[in-house]
This record gives structure tokens, sequence and C-alpha cells, in this order.
């Protein structure tokens, strides 16, 4: 993409490329929407963005590349990666997103200020697709007076001056009136055709804090668009973005596109600032299985939907809530008898879409502590164990006091969890056991000596390494080697090694995955000592290993 006059421009052939996917013509180096056309609603999506901003839901620049080429795969038209000017860590997600995820709009948010505008512009450059700077200020009385400090007038100059100065770096500008849906009404007039005048093409009016209700939304979405003349004439697309403070995100969305709305800012999920964003999944498939009574169409896949879930689960580590619409686990479980019958009859008669249809699979779902024992029996016999009720409430048990403390457990940590289990039941006699170890450092290299006992028989060996790991692992291959236990060459393909709160009494905790030529062992351990828990965890993956391997094409790792 090159740039003439501050303006980014593409090629004819990418330029009408875009126009057919989005539903523009370009005309002057300006977007403008085809009026006629405006029957399909755009997905704009923030989860990157305003979904990071809730406690725990932060993350860096690789899994927001992640998250965008599934939401390329999915079918979202925009992808708002971050807020450039925040911070290092969020430049880098809208750079990268720009650079290296084609077939979606890369956007950055910014304030009504120069700084914040240079700084998406120069996070975007070298985009793929013609990409999007989004700017905003509020327009309601409270926040002009409490938080901006500002009259009228000067938000106005600055609606058409941030707007105006974005339009010098790229085409595409969508301005934000900040806590819109609670503006004086005819002020929130003047301010959108004062960012349309300066060149916005889409201008969105959010519901910043989740406080009306669906019929209004419909009503101020319509009035705007009848009220404001500029929208039609220069094909402006009306957004909305809802907040679920009321637990009303998903019908006030709905409803701002019966009002006329034709883009909808969404999160996966729904995750989000205090109670969430609207969760784009639930109107999709709104819009979907309503055709007739919304008249317009989308380019999402929704077959997608269910790896977009499970995917932005497992970079934040939250579980997917299990009556989250569309996608929780328990959207397709029949716990009623009466409910159990008719589905075994005809799934119609208590579920209004099918699982295949929004890509739902029950097992990708990790469990959490939360997990009952018949989700947990159900999830390892789709994982290859079939456990009578004495041996479930032995495992589950085991189960139960692993995952407390944990926010997931893992399809990989549930065959750890029967490896240890069945290790215990079946091969006690047959285990390798670690009888000692001991580590020092001589210089630059540490040293260490490790001793396993196998048949009765103690089996020795000496490693050294950059560090006491890599040391300690060296002599475990050489103690190995000497207990003979048939094993082809053995590779650590995981290691992760965590420690919790406490300072030096802290308990390690080692994930440990290895493999031979066709099977996969796991490991874990806890240790105030963070090597020994290493090296215990290591043993414990090469007994998995030896004595129940879990065939490799039936891991994650």
């Amino acid at each position: 993409m090159g740039k003439t006059n501050g303006l980014f421009f593409k090629t004819e052939k990418e330029n009408l490329l875009l126009g057919v996917k989005h539903n523009v013509s370009i005309s002057n180096g300006i977007l403008y929407k085809r009026r006629k056309h405006m029957d399909q609603v755009l997905f704009f999506d923030t989860t990157c963005r305003d979904g990071k901003q809730a406690p725990g839901n932060n993350h860096g620049p690789a899994d927001t590349v992640r998250i965008a080429h599934q939401a390329a795969a999915l079918g979202i038209n925009i992808f708002e990666a971050g807020f450039a000017v925040s911070s290092e860590l969020d430049f880098q997600s809208v750079s990268r997103v720009a650079k290296e995820v084609d077939g979606i709009v890369p956007c950055s948010l910014a304030r009504a200020s120069t700084k914040d505008i240079e700084a998406a512009a120069r996070a975007l450059e070298g985009a793929l697709v013609s990409p999007r700077i989004h700017t905003f200020i509020a327009t309601s009385d409270i926040h002009m007076e409490h938080k901006l400090q500002m009259s009228r007038d000067q938000v106005l100059e600055k609606v058409a001056d941030s707007v105006r100065f974005a339009r010098t770096f790229v085409d595409d500008v969508e301005w934000s009136a900040e806590d819109a849906m609670r503006s004086d009404f005819e002020f929130l007039k003047l301010a959108v055709r004062e960012a349309i005048f300066a060149g916005a093409r889409t201008v969105n009016v959010p519901d910043t804090v989740g406080y009306l209700m669906p019929g209004m939304i419909r009503e101020k979405v319509s009035q705007l668009i009848a009220e404001v003349p500029e929208i039609n004439e220069y094909g402006v697309v009306v957004s909305v973005h809802c907040h679920d403070d009321l637990d009303c995100a998903t019908a006030n969305t709905l409803a701002g596109i019966e009002g006329g709305a034709r883009q909808v800012e969404c999160t996966i999920n729904g995750i989000g600032e205090r109670a969430g964003n609207t969760h784009y999944a639930p109107v999709v498939m709104a819009l979907s299985l309503h055709k007739d009574y919304f008249g317009v169409t989308h380019s999402i896949n929704t077959q997608a939907i269910g790896d977009t879930a499970r995917l932005l689960s497992s970079v934040l580590q939250k579980p997917v809530p299990s009556n989250l619409p569309v996608v929780g686990e328990n959207v397709f479980a029949h716990g009623s008898g009466i409910h159990q019958h008719g589905v075994s009859g005809n799934t119609q008669t208590y579920e209004i879409m099918t699982p295949d249809s929004v890509g739902w699979k029950a097992e990708g779902f990790p469990l959490s502590s939360q997990s009952g024992r018949r989700g947990l029996s159900e999830r390892l016999r789709l994982l290859g164990y079939e456990l009578g009720e004495n041996e479930l409430r032995v495992v589950y048990d085991r189960f139960e006091s692993y995952a407390t403390g944990r926010s997931l457990v893992s399809n990989n940590e549930l065959h750890m969890l029967m490896q240890q289990h069945r290790c215990g039941v079946d091969h006690a006699a047959h285990r390798i056991v670690l009888d000692d170890i001991s580590y020092a450092k001589v210089g630059d290299v540490v040293g260490a000596s490790v001793t396993l006992c196998y048949g009765g028989v103690m089996h020795h060996g000496n490693g050294r390494g950059a560090g006491p790991f890599a040391a300690a692992k060296q002599a475990l291959s050489e103690a190995l080697r000497a207990c003979d236990v048939s094993l082809a060459d053995i590779s650590l393909v995981h290691y992760d090694l965590e420690k919790g709160e406490g300072g030096a009494d802290a308990i390690g905790q080692a994930h440990i995955t290895v493999q031979s030529e066709t099977m996969t062992g796991f490991g874990y351990a806890e240790n105030v000592d963070t090597v020994l828990a290493s090296v215990q965890a290591y043993v414990q993956a090469v007994n998995h290993l030896l004595l129940v391997g879990i065939p490799k094409d039936q891991v994650d790792v």
C-alpha cells in the first residue's frame, strides 16, 4: 500500500475488492457507502480493545494477531486491534495485525487529539487492507462538564478537527460520540453533522454505560437517520456499540439494526468493561434465524463461531460461561427428562439451531473446578476413557483437587490425571522412582546428579547445563538409558513452570510433556524447590509414556 498527499491508497484492483467486500464506492480518495446496498450489517470487533479493558482480559500482540486471524476466518469486517497511543504493546498489536492479517479492515482507536491520531496512523502504516482510524469524543453534558471540562462549541470544534486530521492519513475514518445515548439529541445531531462534513463515513452512537432500553435505541437511531439528511446524502453508515449493564446489550444492538444501524460493535464471548459488551454470536444468529424479519445480510461464517469462542477462552485462560448464548456448555445440553425425551424424537423440539451450524463442540471447552461429575465423565469418554462409577468417584476427587485454584483444565491435563490414576493402580511395581537429585553451580555451568530406582536397582546419571533443569535433564537421560526401559528417544515438547505467591516459600508448579516416536506422556509436580518439582514432573511423564502413553495424534501439543 502506498501513500500520497498524506492519504493511503491501494491499487485499482485492491480498491475494487475492498468495495465488493464492504459495499463501498471510491471517488476522489473518499469511501462512500452505496445506500442502495445498505442491506448488509457490518461487524466491528473490539475484543482486543474494549474487551481488554476488563480486569484479567489483557494479552499481548502475538495473541491479538491469533484472534485477528480467527476473526478474519469468521468473516468479521473491521477489527479494532487496540488503542495505539495507550502503550507500546497496543501499538505493536495494531501494527502487527495491520501487516500480518489479510481479509479484514485493521483499526486503531484514537481520542480527538493530534498525538493519538498520529500514533494510530503510524501503527497502521503498511496495512494489507485499507485501514481505519476510529476517533471519538464525548457528547453528553455529564461527560463534557465533569470529564472534558469543555463547552459544546469546543467539543464541536474538536469533532471537526479530529476527523479532518485523521482523513489526512486514511480514507476510512469512523467517529464515535461517547455516551451518545445520554446526550442531548439536538446537540448529538450537530456533532454527527460536523463529523460527516469533516469526512467521517461511519458514525457510531454508543450506549456507553448500557443505560437505554431496546425501544429507546431503535427510536433514537431511526430519528437520527431521518433528521440528519447528510447520513443518506453521503451514504454514511450508522453504528451502534452497546454495553450490558442492564443485560440488554444484544436486544439493544438488534433494536439499533431495526432502527437503521448497519454496523454493530461487539466482542467475542461478550467480554468488556463492567458487565461486558454485546456478544456478537447471538446477534449473528438472530439475524440468520430471522432473515425475513430483519431483512439484512451479514458476512459471518456461523460454523466458525465455536472455534472463535474456544480460542479466546484459551488465550484468556477463562472458561466460556456455561449458559452463554450460542456457545455455552449448556446450550445443547438437556437435563430435564421431558426435554431429553423431546430432543431424542426431534432436536427442534427444544433447539432453535443445530450444534453444527455454530461449530459447537462441547468437548472442546476446557473444564473448571465448577464442572460436575457427569461433565467430567462425558469428557473422559470422548477422550477414550470408559470409567465405572467407583473409578469415576476416585478420578473426580483427583480432578476436583487439581482444578481448585485453576481457571481451566485442558484435555491434555485430563490425560495427565488419568495417567496418574492408572499408573498408580495398574503399574505401581513397574514405575521409575526418583531416589535422589543434587545440583550445584561451578563457574558458569551447573552440574547435576540424579539417581533413579527401577525394578529395585539404582541407576545414576550426571549432566551439565546452563541452568539447573538443563543439567538435571541431561542427567535424567543418562540414568534412563541405564534403566534400559526399551523406549525410543524421548523428547521434551512442553515445559511450563509457575511459582505462586509467598516469596521464598512459594510452591513451584511444573508441567512437563514428553514424546517418543508415537506416544505422549504428561507429568505434573509441586515443590518449594522448583528444580525438584521439574525433575519429579519429568519422571512422572516418562512413567506415563512407558506405561500408559497416549498416541500422539490424540493430544493437542
